[in-house]
């Protein structure tokens, strides 16, 4: 498994829950957490980047090529903030 250059593991198979603390403890240092939640918050897109950086490799075509959380679907950026599992 590799690591973000924040020094936490990529999301992985088994790793959602660790990973789901350290990405929004990130984008929490960041100031992004409402972006995860607001589909107008002009920093979804800054988000979601952080978001795919964190994802091992075979999982960011899951996430897709969208800009913005909002435009990636609120069923991803749902289950992404809050489920046992991520759904993208």
């Amino acid at each position: 498994m590799t690591t973000t250059k924040h020094g936490f593991a990529k999301l992985g198979d088994s790793n959602y829950g660790i990973w789901h603390a350290q990405m929004r403890s990130l984008l929490q240092t960041k100031g992004l957490e409402t972006a995860l939640e607001d589909a107008e918050d002009p920093d979804s897109s800054k988000a979601l980047g952080l978001i795919t950086l964190a994802v091992e490799d075979y999982l960011v075509p899951s996430i897709g090529t969208q800009k913005t959380l909002p435009q990636h679907g609120r069923r991803c950026a749902t289950s992404i903030t809050s489920e046992a599992t991520p759904k993208c």
